[in-house]
């Protein structure tokens, strides 16, 4: 089973999402989260990683994106202002959380009974 992610039609007509295109490499922030959505949406909108490895996530995330580490840093830091990502630190486990809220209410499942009805 595949999953996918449903950008709305009205996704880019948004208010948030059009103030945030408007500013200085407002796009490429936009173009980073929908990227980074993606990848969330297998884990039900979640992307995790070992706080002591913050670097080498960023690194990973680049090379998946193909995005400096510094921009993927940046998007992350105005997407979360703008309310559309949560960052997570958990302390007991030394583990950092982004939760993409979007994605829990906008993903979906493809089963082969879909990919047979669409044949």
């Amino acid at each position: 089973m595949e999953q996918f992610l449903k950008l709305r039609e009205g996704f880019f007509k948004d208010e948030t999402i059009r103030e945030i295109e408007s500013l200085p490499d407002g796009k490429a922030i936009v173009y980073v989260y929908i990227r980074l959505m993606i990848l969330a949406t297998e884990n039900g909108g979640v992307l995790t990683y070992q706080t002591s490895q913050k670097k080498e996530f960023y690194r990973k995330l680049s090379k998946e994106i193909i995005v400096e580490p510094d921009g993927i840093k940046n998007a992350l830091k105005v997407l979360k202002r703008y309310g559309l990502v949560e960052i997570i630190e958990d302390q007991t486990y030394s583990g950092t959380y982004i939760r993409f809220p979007y994605v829990a209410d906008n993903r979906g499942i493809e089963t082969n009974l879909f990919r047979r009805k669409e044949k």
